[in-house]
C-alpha cells in the first residue's frame, strides 16, 4: 500500500527496536516477513486476565492454569496483556515472557494469541507491537491514544505509522469511556484501507456502529464486541465476535453461546445470554479485572492480586457479593 504524503512527513521515530531473548527467538520463523490474517478474527476472544503472585510478580503456574482453562473450552483467541491484562503495568521483559507462554501453549490448536500493543505514544505503540510480531503472536490489538486526545487525522497518522513500521495484523480498539477519543465509522474505514488493518474492537456500547462499519470498509473485516452483556444483539446486528471479559470465568458458556447463534439456535443462544446476564453485570461494578480476578480466586484459579492503582473489591462490598451471588448460581464455587 502506497504511503500517503502526510504519512511520510511524519516525524515520528519509527526505527526502535525489541530486545530478542533466546526464548523468544525459537518462537518465530519468520520476524522479517510480513504475516497477514489468512483467516477472519471471530467467534469468543477472551482479554485474559495476568495473574500475580503476593509479591507482585507475574504468576506463571497461575497462567498455564488460566490457558489450559481456555484451551479447554476451545476460545477462539486470547487477547493477552490488553486492558484486562493490565497491560499498562507490565514491564517489556514480563510482556514477553507472557506472549512467549501463551504463544508456546496454544501452538497446535485453533486458539489464535493478539497482543495487546497499544499506548498514547506512537513509538511505544510501535515497540509492543514489534515485540508482538516477534513472539509470533497473530495480530496486535492497539487502543486509540488516551489521555492526550488526538484529533482524527492525529488518529489516522498514529495507526499508519504503526502499519508502516510492522508487519502483523492489527486490530482497531475504540473505547470511548476510557480513552477519551471515539473512533467513528468514518475513521475506521480510512485506516482499513491498509491491507494489514484486518478488525475492530468496537466498546462503544452502539450495536448500530456494526452496520455503519461494514457500510463503509469494503473489505472482509472483523468487527469484534468489548461489551459483555450485549454480545447476542451484537451479532444479531451482524457483529463477529467478542473480545470478552467474562470468559475468564465462563469460557465454555460463551462459546457455546456462540456456537449456538451461529448454528442457527436463537432460543438456545438467547437462554445462554439471559443466563448470564447477572454475572456479567457483576464483573463490571466495579473497575475491571478487579471482579473478574476476585471471582477466580474465589475460584481457586488464582489470587486476587491487581497492581496498583487498582485493586480487587472488596470482601464486604456490593461488587463481591454480586459476585458471590452469581458465581454459586452457575456451580462455580
Amino acid at each position: 500500500m502506497k504511503k500517503t504524503e502526510e504519512r511520510q512527513n511524519s516525524n515520528i521515530t519509527t526505527n526502535t527496536k525489541t530486545n530478542t531473548t533466546p526464548e523468544t527467538a525459537t518462537n518465530t520463523t519468520a520476524k522479517t516477513a510480513t504475516k497477514t490474517a489468512t483467516k477472519k478474527f471471530e467467534g469468543v476472544i477472551t482479554a485474559l486476565v495476568t495473574p500475580f503472585k503476593q509479591s507482585g510478580d507475574v504468576d506463571f503456574d497461575g497462567l498455564r492454569k488460566l490457558l489450559d482453562m481456555q484451551l479447554e473450552a476451545e476460545v477462539n483467541g486470547l487477547a493477552v496483556c490488553a486492558t484486562t491484562g493490565e497491560g499498562g503495568s507490565l514491564k517489556i521483559e514480563e510482556r514477553k515472557a507472557i506472549l512467549t507462554t501463551c504463544v508456546k501453549r496454544a501452538s497446535g490448536t485453533k486458539c489464535r494469541i493478539i497482543a495487546g500493543a497499544g499506548t498514547n505514544v506512537t513509538a511505544s505503540t510501535i515497540e509492543l507491537t514489534k515485540l508482538a510480531q516477534d513472539c509470533g503472536c497473530d495480530a496486535a490489538l492497539i487502543v486509540t491514544p488516551y489521555y492526550n486526545k488526538p484529533t482524527p487525522q492525529g488518529l489516522y497518522r498514529h495507526y499508519m505509522t504503526v502499519l508502516d513500521s510492522t508487519s502483523i495484523p492489527i486490530i482497531l480498539y475504540n473505547i470511548p469511556s476510557r480513552a477519551v477519543v471515539d473512533m467513528t465509522p468514518e475513521h475506521v474505514a480510512r485506516v482499513a484501507e491498509h491491507e494489514r488493518c484486518v478488525g475492530i474492537k468496537d466498546a462503544t456500547g452502539n450495536v448500530l456502529r456494526v452496520f455503519e462499519i461494514r457500510e463503509r470498509v469494503k473489505k472482509e473485516f472483523s468487527i469484534l464486541t468489548g461489551e459483555d452483556a450485549g454480545f447476542l444483539p451484537f451479532l444479531a446486528c451482524g457483529g463477529d465476535g467478542i473480545i470478552s471479559a467474562t470468559s475468564n470465568i465462563v469460557p465454555r458458556k460463551m462459546v457455546d453461546l456462540y456456537r449456538a447463534w451461529k448454528n442457527g439456535d436463537v432460543e438456545k443462544a438467547r437462554n445462554i445470554h439471559g443466563s448470564l446476564l447477572d454475572l456479567m453485570k457483576a464483573l463490571f461494578m466495579e473497575t475491571n479485572p478487579g471482579p473478574a480476578k476476585y471471582a477466580l480466586s474465589r475460584m481457586k484459579i488464582i489470587e486476587p492480586v491487581l497492581r496498583l492503582p487498582l485493586v480487587p473489591p472488596d470482601s464486604s462490598s456490593s461488587c463481591a457479593k454480586a459476585l458471590e451471588e452469581a458465581l454459586r448460581k452457575h456451580g462455580l464455587i
